[in-house]
């Protein structure tokens, strides 16, 4: 009811502020932009549900339920990477075109990589206490799965600005190559890994398929005219902050929660110092 009533809302401000007619050429170019991320939207949506069809085949019901929690608080991450897509869209297709359009491109991505990437680490650092506290002891295993849908997430992220360049460069093509060969491997790897790691098998499938899509997307990024992304500053920090959020995740104080939380938070602010100064002093730093 909701949707009939929204639409009739907009269809009805459309129809009085905006004159109808068909335009051929227009609708012609409107296929052509959009046709490829249908096939690309399906690949998207099997790829987030295969692992739990066939999961069901090899695992029991408590062990889903394990996976299912990992993933869920895992890929909470990417509530930051949609709101994050809806603010910076408009603002990339308004640029396009400019002689500054890359420059303000890169902008966007440093920040973007590296607040996902603190955000992501945070979820890491903090997931064992997390799920302690708000679910029953049986479901704690959940933790060990956390981290790998985390960097997927970060990955994942980093993927739609990615896209959202392909489409300003009207290149939705490239979105859907990137599609069929991310869920042709994800369901291979999904077949020969979970029946002999089980939920672990899975994780594993989703961050090689995230980490796969995600270098290919990067060598079809440099065949735009205009963009120059060298991404290794970037790999090098998402690489060391996520590495130290698992050290920093197994920190336990047994004696208290909050000890060991504020003996996280500490070693959390030495460790950002730290990656702060070889962020600054790295040599590929000045390239971005």
């Amino acid at each position: 009811s909701n949707i009939i009533f929204s639409f009739l809302v907009y269809a009805s401000v459309i129809f009085r502020h905006v004159p109808l007619s068909i335009n051929r050429t227009f609708l012609r170019e409107g296929f052509r932009f959009s046709a490829p991320l249908l096939p690309a939207a399906f690949a998207a949506m099997m790829m987030s549900s295969f692992d739990r069809i066939w999961l069901e085949r090899h695992v029991s019901l408590s062990e889903l339920g394990i996976y299912t929690i990992g993933c869920t608080l895992g890929t909470g991450l990417l509530v930051i990477v949609r709101a994050f897509y809806m603010a910076v869209e408009p603002e990339m297709f308004a640029s396009f075109g400019h002689p500054d359009f890359n420059r303000r491109i890169l902008a966007l991505k440093n920040r973007f990589i590296l607040s996902l990437s603190c955000a992501g680490a945070l979820i890491i650092i903090f997931c064992r206490e997390a799920v302690g506290t708000i679910l029953h002891v049986d479901f704690l295993p959940a933790h060990t799965i956390i981290p790998f849908f985390v960097v997927g997430s970060v990955l994942r992220g980093s993927q739609t600005l990615i896209n959202t360049v392909f489409h300003a460069f009207s290149r939705t093509k490239y979105e859907f190559y990137i599609a069929m060969i991310g869920l042709g491997l994800n369901i291979s790897a999904n077949i020969f890994l979970i029946p002999s790691l089980g939920i672990y098998g899975a994780a594993i499938a989703s961050i090689l398929t995230f980490t796969v899509t995600f270098c290919f997307s990067l060598a079809l990024l440099g065949r735009l005219k205009g963009i120059r992304w060298d991404i290794a500053s970037e790999i090098l920090t998402i690489s060391l902050i996520i590495a130290a959020s698992l050290l920093i995740m197994k920190i336990d104080v047994e004696s208290s929660l909050f000890q060991t939380i504020a003996v996280k938070l500490a070693a959390i602010v030495i460790v950002g110092l730290l990656l702060t100064w070889i962020r600054r002093n790295w040599p590929l730093a000045s390239t971005n």
